[in-house]
């Protein structure tokens, strides 16, 4: 496996948005393989509740994205979510061994993999933990946005495991090269679809007025004390 390609899957996140988690490796979406599509949910239109409502006073009423928001449904559900998003991401140490170089030790080959299999199987279950989330009644947006960020954490671990996983002795280097490029274009998908995620994400926080991710936005941990992380 070159080493090339594992630097880039490994420092893909390093090119991320502002508020991107410091413990994410891939900074996008779903694969092509995996239906990104906005979900058809067949909801009579008495189960679909209509737009939040805004406040009389926008002066004296918290902003959208403000630090502090109102508490209802929508800020419960967007606070277990970044929860559930942040504890599905690679450990300090994880991301550590991910993006160190092998320097041809096959121990540390060993360890990245043990390591890339772990945060593999965690993405796996935080998909699964996202997909049980409950979502405000009639809040069909955010059941979509949900179900798509599921997607994009099966997707991540397809990589991961795309790497890991046993496959037949490439008989060509065409063929190897191939099964290489092929890694390399889902990790390319899986990047550039968190973007598009972030930019629906920030549309709903403004929409229902929700606050940053707590995790990530840098005035948040400065108000709150919280080291900043490098």
């Amino acid at each position: 496996m070159s080493a090339l390609l594992l630097l880039s899957l490994a420092w893909a996140g390093e090119a991320r948005a502002d508020n991107k988690p410091i413990n994410e490796m891939f900074g996008g979406g779903s694969m092509p393989s995996r239906s990104t599509s906005i979900i058809k949910r067949s909801l009579p239109s008495s189960s679909i509740a209509p737009p939040p409502v805004q406040p009389a006073n926008p002066v004296t009423a918290p902003g959208a994205l403000s630090m502090m928001s109102e508490d209802k449904p929508e800020t419960r559900f967007f606070e277990t979510f970044d929860s559930t998003c942040f504890n599905g991401f690679p450990r300090p140490e994880e991301r550590v061994i991910l993006t160190r170089p092998f320097n041809n030790d096959s121990d540390r080959v060993q360890q990245w993999t043990e390591t890339a299999r772990n945060v593999s199987s965690r993405y796996r279950k935080t998909a699964m933990a996202l997909r049980n989330l409950p979502v405000p009644q009639g809040r069909v947006d955010l059941a979509n946005y949900k179900e798509l960020k599921a997607d994009w954490f099966d997707s991540a671990a397809n990589v991961y495991e795309m790497l890991i996983k046993p496959k037949a002795p490439a008989r060509t280097i065409e063929e190897l090269q191939e099964q290489l490029q092929r890694v390399d274009r889902e990790a390319d998908s899986v990047q550039r679809n968190k973007e598009s995620l972030l930019v629906m994400e920030r549309s709903l926080r403004k929409l229902y007025r929700v606050h940053e991710n707590r995790y990530t936005d840098a005035l948040q941990n400065f108000v709150m004390g919280v080291p900043k992380q490098k």
